[in-house]
């Protein structure tokens, strides 16, 4: 079992992509790493992440967001922009 850390909430991402203790229709799907000028670089998918999350991105040097998770809640398919997060 991996750990999100948004912010300052942390979250059990099980190995199914579902968010412990939520419901099974929030799940993590993958993660995009977007660059400077906004542009989907790379797409990791959810067993790329819990396999080796410690290889993927997550921030510039800066400190900002590189690598966003993306998931899927009753139906939609959303992007995490803010606050910021990595998963490990």
């Amino acid at each position: 079992m991996k750990t999100i850390q948004s912010g300052s909430h942390y979250y059990k991402l099980q190995e199914d992509g579902t968010i412990e203790n939520f419901s099974t229709s929030w799940r993590v799907v993958g993660a995009v790493e977007i660059n400077n000028f906004g542009n989907n670089v790379r797409q990791y998918s959810l067993k790329d992440i819990l396999q080796s999350p410690e290889a993927i991105p997550w921030k510039w040097k800066n400190g900002k967001q590189r690598t966003h998770i993306i998931d899927l809640d009753h139906g939609t398919i959303r992007t995490w922009m803010s606050p910021s997060h990595k998963v490990y």
